[in-house]
Formats: C-alpha cells, structure tokens, sequence
C-alpha cells in the first residue's frame, strides 16, 4: 500500500466547480466543455484565426512596439543630456554664449571646428 500511487486528479473547470455562481446554461457549458475535449484548441494557430483577429492582434503588437521604442527614445534622451551637460566642452560652449537651446547645443557640438579660440 506505501508503494502505490496515487490517480492524479482531474481538476474541473473553473465553470463547473462548485462554488462558480455565474450565469452559464448548461448549453453554454458542455460547448466549453466541447472546446476543452478537443484535440487542438479552435485558436491554437495564427492561421486559422479570423481576419478581424490578425488584424487586431496586429494593431496590439504594434502598439506594443511604439510604446518600448518611445521609453527607449525618452531614456536614451535623458541619458545623452545628462552626459551632455556633463561634459567640460558642453559647459565651455555653454558659457561663451554660442548656445541657447539644448538643439543648438547638439548642433553646436556635432559641427566640425566648434570650438574657437
């Protein structure tokens, strides 16, 4: 008896439990039900997905992507203006006047021979 195991047991769904107090009929469930007996899920491809999916599930995934690459955009700004204001040449520029505006600053130090005696 210490060395047999035990059945491993089948947990029910979270509408067929005892305590769900939803408003299913029973029509609704056994379709889940339907759903969870099948072999492969209805969604379990990219391709077989409805039209209006992709596309949906395109605009998210771009919407994603712009929203990392302005977080990107708006560290990397904070990064290179501190180091901008850091730096000796930067408070140099800044101080003889050549400078107004944080652009001008950028323009200023990336052209050629800006520094003059």
């Amino acid at each position: 008896m210490l060395g047999r195991k035990k059945k491993p047991i089948e947990r029910l769904p979270w509408y067929r439990a005892r305590n769900y107090r939803g408003d299913l009929t029973e029509n609704e469930k056994r379709q889940l039900d339907s759903f969870r007996m099948r072999r492969e899920h209805p969604a379990a491809s990219y391709d077989t997905l409805p039209g209006e999916v992709k596309v949906y599930m395109g605009e998210l995934t771009l919407e994603i992507y712009d929203t990392k690459q302005e977080r990107l955009r708006v560290a990397c700004s904070v990064v290179s203006g501190a180091s901008v204001f850091s730096s000796p040449v930067t408070l140099l520029v800044m101080r003889r006047g050549r400078c107004s505006s944080t652009l001008c600053l950028l323009e200023c130090l990336y052209s050629p021979g800006f520094i003059t005696a």
